[in-house]
């Protein structure tokens, strides 16, 4: 089994991002080999294997220790807050890829706490089962047997037998063949379903086909008339537009005359206007020249004003340089006295200075000395304590070994008592095997019985699960045909629906209507209360034979009063809606019931009693013979009609497509469908208690198999401890001599354990006076080394006391130097001081004459400046009494031209009736032209000419529009829906055919997956039971194991079951095993299973646990079998375990709730 195979997968690393608890982005890498993840417990080490389980596609978050799938998100800690998104990225490498395959193959899962899930292979967005279905063809996946997650080894021991028959069948690789064929059942459900659709559509499609072919015929007919109608009526529009666009020619010429008259007057307005504007600019430059002798005006006032402040300022400067002058001579003084003091102080601070440096540099010789000789004294006790040290030390050595001497005298002393009691007991064992043998005798009898009693059992209950099986059967077919029932009713109910609908579109639409009715009411619909076939209900017997009579009444408009009819018609004569009839309004009241016709009616609303009366005189006969053989109209069942006040006799047709037809069979529907709703709900209540009666059935069985099942295992442990009892016979004599040869080994190692008590018992008394003599040792060198530590203390606190006196006497030094300095910037300061105040003071004298010369030249120019705008304000009274004359010119004008703007107005309102009349003759026209672009529907408008005989041809358009509204209710939509349904029932007679053709090759392909599925299955199972007892045997020194088809006849759905007995045991049931020996037993079955198919990975977790040392050491073994061909992922406690795996992670919580990894190459730290 060495080296990959081909298109061999190995892992090479695993992402973690907010999963659980690694809040932030880890990175193990994988190398071919054993990995192993220590650490303690609750520090993360299962969720890695619950990230490799989660990243494959695993849905079930109980299997992922969680009680809701959000919980794979990191929920927060102390210092981190929860995150929104989990991620895990898994990397593959295929070793040995074909041409176009890739190398690397990266599988991403990401969850968000919101529920949004995503999956990507090699960063595309794919399915999960486009993850499913790669893991599956390279053997891994969520649900792989070579997952073992934490506490679930003995599952595979535990598991039922159809959950040990998918183990295999993944181990077979036919998992993926499963999923095909459940794909396929699934399709052929869904194809059969839809064959059964589309048999029921195209049976309703083929029902309504043949009344749709007589409708479209009636349509067409109607359609050719309507081209024809449509043809006279654009003729005899353009007549009328071509009138109204003559009108409208001579309205135009007219209203050109207005507009030339007009001009000549707007161009006399604009003259006076041109006048009036002259005078205004002239009124305006006599008031801007005012405006600037009044702007002068005030300048020199202002200027007046300005020139008295300047001269009061003036002689306040004057006043206050006298003043600042006089006291300088006192600033002088002052200044040249604290120069003289400045000079005293700073001879005094010299003086001192002197003396400080004196003192301050006997002090640093004194410094000196004294650190010298404290370096010394450090330097002796650093010796002292050295030797402290090692004496200190070789005393711990010492009885660090006495201690050890002592464990181990104590160690021996009871271990020679234990190997005496074991001895003892063992030479006991001996003789209780006599009597074990004679219970043992009488144990195989009782199993015997035991045996023979379970077999009757089996049988009883064999035959009451063939009458359960036979009775559920029964239930089912039952329960079957009503689903089958209910499910026609259901087609039905919808056709029935459908039909009404159109049913009600057809009545609501008012399809088959005359286009002049339909746009009479939408115009005035506040006017109408309907048309007369609203009103009417028949009783159904003779639908289809009134719809030839009544042709000409359905449509008919009731107004809602005599006024609104006015109106109505009014409207219908502007509007050009010709063929429109109404019924007039009376006092009378229509008759609720009667002879003659009106007995098949009913009135929905009281209407006119006139047409009540009409129709009550119209008999129904069976034909034409007998109604013409008695006086009066009447109608016959053919809808043959006789009308006695005319004397015309109409050959009528039935028409079960009619508007009564639709009305009736609308009414007939939603009685139908009321019924159909009860029959539906009375067979879901049948539906339902058959499923009940099928439900306690099946309770039944599965109690029956549980009890079968139960006995079935009870008659198998009685067979195991059968031969187990009789195995146990013939190996009393082989323990009798091994417990023999037990006791001669325990006695020669008693010997050779008093021997060592004896040896360390003398090197304990050598080792007692050598501890003696250190403690000695060790106590004068600590006495040495306190009497050193106290002469430093006190050395140390006298050269602390002289270094405060230093930095004192620095400080000192340093405060005179600093007065010193401040006393000789301070002289500097009072020199400039005294220096600028005597210029100040010359600048003042000169500043003063200044002045006294600018003040004498403002009182000059204040006097000049009052005589200039005195002149100034006479001038500007002569500009406004010239303003004041042309302002009284201005208004003769302005009245002149008002007068002309009158005459204006006058004319306007001329032209403005005249374009009243041209717009109420345009709109007629419009009107015309509206009425001729509908009839046209988009085709180009045609010119607009006059023809010969306009009133013949409006005759013929009238005579058209009766011909039309004879036809009565057609459906136009019936052409199209004709050809709709004909194409409809061909495509779906062409999908019959594919889907029938569907099912065949889906049957043909479940049957080729059935054989192959077999095939492997039985291939892999004989392979894994052959190498399963191998395994056993080896893992377990001995013993039997196997495995067993619980159906053998069917291997397509058969279970497996396991027969597990260790060395020595007669196990009745395999759940009565040890933990141990169960967590053995499916390492057999997982690594016989690693022999037939290995899986690029198997995660162990803690699997070691149950185990003791040696079969710890078993299990390295085989894993260190698989290493080349199988990356095996390990967590783990165990040192023994720890020692074999080839990289070592560890994981740790450095923060409470978030976990780290750390990593280390055991190759690499075995050279350091």
């Amino acid at each position: 089994m060495g080296g990959f195979a081909e298109n061999m997968y190995v892992i090479r690393k695993l992402r973690l991002f907010g999963f659980k608890s690694f809040p932030r982005e880890t990175v193990i890498r994988f190398s071919p080999g054993i990995t192993g993840i220590v650490g303690p417990n609750g520090c993360g080490k299962s969720n890695i294997a619950d990230a490799l389980l989660w990243v494959m596609g695993e849905q079930s978050f109980k299997n992922l220790r969680g009680g809701a799938m959000e919980d794979v998100v990191f929920n927060g800690s102390d210092k981190l807050a929860p995150m929104g998104m989990a991620e895990v990225e898994l990397q593959l490498e295929n070793l040995n890829p074909d041409e176009g395959e890739e190398r690397l193959i990266t599988i991403q899962r990401q969850y968000f706490r919101e529920g949004d899930a995503k999956y990507r292979l090699n960063g595309k967005r794919v399915r999960l089962k486009d993850i499913q279905e790669f893991l599956l063809e390279i053997g891994l996946g969520s649900k792989s047997f070579a997952i073992i997650e934490q506490g679930r080894v003995s599952t595979l021991i535990n598991a039922r037998p159809e959950e040990r028959r998918r183990m295999i069948e993944e181990a077979a690789g036919i998992l993926k063949y499963k999923m095909k064929k459940k794909e396929a059942v699934g399709k052929i459900r869904l194809t059969e379903e839809n064959l059964e659709r589309v048999e029921d559509i195209i049976a309703e499609v083929k029902r309504g086909l043949n009344s749709l072919r007589q409708q479209a015929g009636r349509a067409r007919q109607f359609k050719v008339i309507q081209d024809k109608l449509r043809e006279k009526k654009e003729g005899y529009l353009g007549h009328l537009g071509f009138q109204f666009q003559q009108e409208l020619d001579g309205f135009r010429s007219q209203k050109g005359k207005f507009q030339d008259e007009f001009a000549a007057m707007v161009a006399e307005r604009g003259r006076l206007e041109a006048k009036l504007e002259e005078q205004k600019r002239k009124i305006l430059n006599s008031e801007e020249a005012a405006a600037a002798l009044n702007r002068t005006y005030f300048e020199k006032k202002l200027q007046s004003e300005r020139l008295e402040a300047e001269i009061s300022h003036l002689q306040g400067k004057i006043q206050e340089l006298e003043t600042r002058l006089a006291g300088y001579g006192e600033q002088f003084a002052r200044i040249e006295k604290e120069l003289a003091e400045s000079d005293e102080t700073a001879k005094r601070e010299k003086r001192n200075l002197e003396l400080a440096s004196e003192d301050l540099e006997n002090l640093e010789v004194k410094k000196e000395e004294m650190q010298a000789a404290l370096d010394r004294m450090k330097a002796e006790l650093s010796d002292a304590e050295t030797a402290f040290r090692d004496a200190d030390r070789g005393l711990k050595e010492s009885e660090g070994r006495h201690f050890t001497l002592s464990s181990e005298i104590s160690f021996t002393r009871k271990a020679i008592e234990e190997l005496k009691a074991d001895i003892k007991g063992k030479q006991g064992v001996v003789d209780i095997i006599s009597k074990e043998t004679a219970e043992i005798s009488n144990r195989i009898q009782r199993k015997e019985k035991e045996i023979e009693r379970f077999n009757e059992e089996i049988e009883v209950l064999n035959r009451e699960k063939e009458d359960l099986d036979a009775a559920i059967a029964g239930r089912k077919q039952e329960l079957e045909a009503r689903r089958e029932e209910l499910r026609g009713l259901e087609i039905e109910i919808a056709t029935v629906e459908k039909h009404m609908e159109s049913m009600r579109h057809f009545l609501e639409e008012r399809q088959g209507f005359s286009e002049n009715v339909k746009a009479l009411m939408e115009k005035k619909p506040e006017l109408i209360a309907g048309v007369l076939g609203d009103f009417i209900e028949t009783d159904g017997e003779i639908d289809a034979a009134l719809e030839a009579f009544f042709s000409g009444f359905y449509q008919v408009l009731i107004p809602r009063s005599k006024e609104a009819l006015l109106e109505l018609i009014e409207t219908a004569r502007g509007d050009g809606l010709n063929g429109v009839s109404f019924l007039v309004p009376d006092d009378s009241r229509s008759k609720e019931a009667g002879g003659g016709l009106l007995s098949h009616l009913k009135w929905k609303e009281s209407v006119s009693g006139r047409i009540s009366e009409y129709l009550s005189n119209v008999a129904v006969r069976a034909g034409v013979s007998e109604g013409m053989a008695v006086a009066g109209s009447f109608l016959t069942g053919d809808g043959d009609f006789f009308l006695a006040e005319t004397g015309i006799l109409t050959l009528g047709h039935k028409d079960e497509h009619g508007f009564f037809s639709i009305k009736t069979g609308l009414r007939e529907s939603e009685e139908k469908l009321k019924t159909l709703y009860k029959k539906r709900d009375g067979m879901k209540t049948e539906a339902e208690s058959l499923t009940d009666a099928l439900e306690t059935l099946t309770v039944r069985r599965e109690d029956l198999l549980s009890k079968q099942e139960a006995l079935k295992l009870d008659l198998s442990a009685s067979r195991s401890s059968l031969a187990s009892a009789r195995q146990m016979l013939a190996s009393k004599d082989a323990d009798t001599k091994r417990i023999s040869e037990e006791i001669a080994a325990r006695s020669m190692k008693l010997e050779g354990l008093k021997k060592n008590y004896a040896g360390a018992e003398k090197e304990i008394a050598v080792l007692e006076e050598k501890i003696t003599a250190q403690m000695d040792v060790r106590r004068r060198r600590e006495r040495e080394l306190s009497l050193l530590r106290e002469k430093l203390e006190s050395h140390g606190e006298a050269f602390t006391e002289l270094k405060l006196l230093h930095e004192k006497r620095a400080a000192t030094t340093l405060s005179i130097e600093k007065e010193l300095k401040f006393l000789e910037i301070r002289q500097g300061e009072l020199r400039e001081s005294l220096e600028q105040a005597r210029k100040n003071r010359s600048l003042d004298m000169e500043n003063l004459d200044s002045l006294r010369e600018r003040l004498e030249n403002a009182r000059k120019n204040a006097d000049l400046a009052v005589d200039e705008y005195r002149k100034i304000d006479n001038l500007l009274s002569e500009k406004k009494r010239e303003v004041e004359g042309e302002r009284q010119t201005l208004a003769l004008f302005e009245e002149e031209l008002k007068e002309q703007r009158q005459q204006e107005n006058n004319h306007r309102d001329k032209e403005q009736e005249l374009e009243l009349k041209m717009m109420e003759i345009q709109g007629e026209f419009n009107r015309i032209l509206s009425q001729l672009d509908e009839l046209l529907q988009g085709d180009s408008r045609p010119e607009l000419v006059a023809v010969e005989e306009p009133e013949a041809l409006k005759a013929e358009v009238e005579k058209l529009e009766k011909r039309l509204a004879g036809f009565g209710v057609v459906n136009l939509l019936a052409i199209d829906e004709c050809e709709t349904q004909e194409e409809r029932f061909n495509y779906l007679t062409e999908q019959r055919e594919d889907l029938m053709k569907s099912i065949a090759n889906l049957t043909r392909d479940i049957h080729e997956i059935d054989n192959t599925t077999r095939e492997l299955f039985m291939h892999a199972y004989d392979a894994i039971n052959t190498t399963f007892s191998q395994v056993f045997q080896h893992l377990f020194g001995g013993g039997n194991a196997s495995l067993s088809l619980t159906d053998p006849a069917d291997p397509l759905e058969t279970g497996v079951d396991i027969f597990a007995q260790p060395p020595g045991k007669k196990i009745q049931n395999i759940s009565l095993m040890s933990g141990g020996e169960k967590a053995q037993t499916a390492l057999a079955l997982l690594f016989a299973m690693f022999e037939y198919r290995t899986s690029p990975l198997c995660v162990l977790d803690e699997v070691d646990a149950p185990l003791d040392e040696a079969n710890v050491i078993q299990l390295g073994q085989f894993l260190r079998r698989y290493r080349d061909t199988v990356q095996f992922v390990v967590m783990t406690h165990n040192k023994t375990t720890m020692e074999m795996v080839d990289s070592l992670y560890g994981v740790t919580m450095e923060e409470p709730g978030c976990s780290k990894m750390l990593s280390v190459k055991l190759e690499d730290s075995a050279t350091l």
